[in-house]
């Protein structure tokens, strides 16, 4: 994780092969929280996209769909590699009874079967706003586990709101 800690001002992250978060950088936490602080099947962000309301405040409505759709397929990947773990079958097995969309996009066959590497997400930050960010997925080989970085488009508004986002860190302010 010692590139992911010279990535100081950058939200960075490692995810596991059912969403857990592995490692965050605190650019990382200040954007979307100490997502490392769950125990038990909350431990998934998947388990939390799907059952988890609150999950998906930290998103823009617009991009719920594709990051249902993309948690999906990466399940569906995960299920039909050569070792799929009993904890992915699990959960995929949870989701199915306890998730109609998650149900529902299983027996889709519109899923992508790669997630895009570099793509534009919104994110609403409780004291910024919303924020337009980049972000680019490096996967490692056997894709177990990726890398997930964020960033703005350099001189765009929202650079400079992540600028103030290295300042400000995990304060929260109250009018």
């Amino acid at each position: 994780m010692l590139l992911l800690d010279r990535l100081s001002d950058t939200p960075a992250h490692t995810v596991g092969p059912l969403g857990e978060i592995l490692w965050q950088t605190r650019a990382s936490i200040s954007l979307i929280g100490d997502l490392s602080r769950y125990t038990g099947r909350a431990r998934s962000g998947y388990y939390r996209w799907f059952l988890d309301i609150g999950e998906r405040q930290r998103y823009a409505p617009t991009d719920h769909r594709a990051i249902s759709e993309e948690i999906t397929a990466d399940l569906r990947h995960a299920q039909t590699s050569a070792r799929p773990g009993r904890s992915v079958t699990d959960l995929i097995a949870l989701l199915l009874s306890r998730s109609d969309e998650f149900a529902a996009l299983w027996k889709s066959d519109d899923l992508r079967d790669e997630p895009f590497t570099i793509e534009p997400r919104c994110f609403i930050h409780p004291s910024l706003g919303a924020l337009k960010l980049q972000r680019e997925v490096l996967t490692v080989t056997d894709r177990s586990q990726r890398v997930v970085l964020y960033h703005a488009i350099p001189g765009s508004a929202d650079d400079t709101t992540m600028q103030l986002l290295s300042v400000i860190g995990q304060h929260r302010f109250n009018c």
